[in-house]
């Protein structure tokens, strides 16, 4: 290692260990090594910037480079060493009693310091590394107070470093460590095994202790029944619900279940998707006359216009009943049919509309290619707002399948972590897509976060679970078998205002 480099280490050694101390206090390198505790901090300071040089693998010599001692000399940990380590330090020092710290120069002078490049830079470049420095942290903080006015310069400063105990070393080689681990025993010797041995508390106990942290999973789990869509037929599923009056008691039946949301298409007589303003009230209407708002958050599909004007004519009809609204972030395919020719204009000027409105935007993505669409097209632009709102739809028709469990984890591991390095804080749902039918659901109520939730119904799917064909009864089904995963799981289904938490709206509640 060359020379110049290991001086350095060395200087910030010594600058972090006599500069920090005489800082807080006032004193010159003498006075520091004159005081025995101001001395056993200072060779505390040093022995932590070693563990940090250590853990960094940085190299040291092997051997001394005159004048200087190979590092490790100027460490210690317990009070033998500490004898040794004391006697070393002076006799680096010994010509230098007289010198007064740049830092407290500094600090005299009312200047801001260098502090950040000692002791705060071992403090920094230890908690990067894992590595505790409590003397340097406490040493930086002291100096940012007094650099601000809230501290003095003054002995008394080591002393309450030393109330602290952060001046103490283990009594013996060996003894901190024992002390450390007395509790441990290398050989267990069994008593007579009995089945109430076996339970006992008292032996079972350490193998579960200091205790594994809880995981992150919140009980809140959001279903949004989305119950015919626009493309399901009955030739496919002869139990798709078409009529208004059925899609109505399909979602009625679901809400009472558990759903705390639902998301609205409505057919035409032959069955085929439609944006007909009187159907969508009338499902609409009478559902807000049975639930009110407080208890349902709703949300419909405003695509498959003539144009863009006619698509977006509900988001318009219905600002003040939908409170997020799908953006999808791609052409919609349906097999070879192009169902949706998207653009990144058409999206944006949509995306616009529901922010202007008061509507979140919910940006449907079915492949990793549409969530960074989303990203370019929508949030980089600063059309949408915080927090971000996802819906993940791997394994929809139209996008390829997904064959197996691992492989649609992997789809949302892979999507969610995506969507993480847009923005933290970002929600995501999941759809029950394609042939996962339930079994996608429950993947993602183990998931947990980001995802929140999952819409769910006849809209996505027409298999109930993904190992066999068979078809889905209803929409109230649906949600039945899912509310009993969710509680054997301990999950609970989700509140419309607990829904609306998660995605920063405002909550509501119905006049009574």
């Amino acid at each position: 290692m060359p020379f110049m480099v290991v001086l350095k280490w060395y200087k910030l050694f010594v600058n972090a260990s006599m500069s920090g101390i005489g800082a807080i206090s006032g004193y010159l390198y003498g006075d520091t090594l004159a005081d025995e505790n101001a001395t056993r901090l200072a060779i505390k300071i040093i022995t932590e910037a070693y563990d940090v040089t250590r853990k960094a693998d940085i190299p040291f010599p092997e051997k001394a480079l005159a004048p200087f001692p190979t590092p490790d000399k100027l460490t210690a940990r317990s009070e033998p060493a500490l004898k040794k380590t004391i006697a070393m330090l002076n006799a680096v020092l010994k010509d230098h009693h007289a010198i007064k710290s740049s830092v407290l120069q500094d600090l005299e002078k009312g200047k801001k310091t260098e502090i950040d490049y000692w002791n705060g830079y071992i403090s920094t470049l230890g908690k990067k590394l894992g590595v505790e420095t409590p003397v340097n942290d406490a040493i930086t903080s002291m100096v940012k107070e007094i650099e601000a006015g809230i501290r003095k310069i003054t002995p008394d400063n080591i002393k309450e470093l030393c109330d602290k105990g952060l001046h103490k070393f283990r009594k013996e080689y060996y003894e901190g460590i024992m002390d450390e681990y007395k509790d441990v025993t290398q050989c267990i010797i069994w008593p007579k095994p009995t089945l109430g041995f076996m339970l006992s508390d008292t032996y079972t106990r350490p193998f579960f202790e200091p205790g594994s942290p809880k995981w992150d999973i919140p009980k809140p789990f959001v279903l949004k029944i989305a119950a015919c869509g626009a493309y399901i037929m009955p030739s496919v599923n002869p139990n798709q619900p078409l009529t208004q009056a059925a899609i109505n008691e399909q979602v009625e039946k679901s809400i009472d279940l558990g759903a705390c949301a639902c998301h609205i298409h409505v057919r035409d007589d032959n069955g085929m998707h439609t944006l007909d303003l009187k159907r969508f009230h009338e499902v609409i209407d009478n559902l807000r006359a049975k639930y009110g708002k407080e208890n349902l958050l709703i949300d419909g599909c405003p695509e498959g216009g003539k144009d863009f004007l006619d698509t977006c004519g509900p988001l318009i009809e219905f600002k003040d009943d939908w409170e997020t609204c799908p953006l999808t972030c791609a052409a919609v395919w349906l097999g070879n049919l192009l169902f949706i020719p998207s653009t990144s204009k058409a999206t944006q000027g949509m995306g616009e509309i529901m922010e202007s409105v008061g509507i979140k935007p919910e940006m449907v993505c079915h492949d990793l290619g549409d969530i960074d669409n989303a990203r370019r097209w929508l949030i980089d632009t600063g059309i949408v707002k915080k927090p971000y709102y996802f819906r993940i739809c791997m394994g929809e028709p139209g996008w390829g399948t997904v064959t197996n469990p691992r492989a649609l984890m992997d789809t949302y591991r892979q999507a969610c972590d995506r969507i993480l390095e847009i923005d933290p804080d970002s929600k995501v749902m999941v759809s029950m897509s394609g042939r996962a039918g339930i079994w996608g659901v429950m993947l993602a109520a183990m998931y947990g976060p980001p995802i929140i939730g999952a819409r769910i119904g006849m809209e996505d799917s027409i298999w109930m679970r993904p190992f066999d064909d068979e078809v889905i009864k209803d929409n109230p089904s649906i949600v039945a078998e899912i509310v009993k995963g969710l509680e054997f799981l301990g999950r609970r289904p989700a509140t419309a205002n607990e829904y609306r938490e998660m995605l920063g709206l405002p909550k509501v509640f119905d006049k009574k």
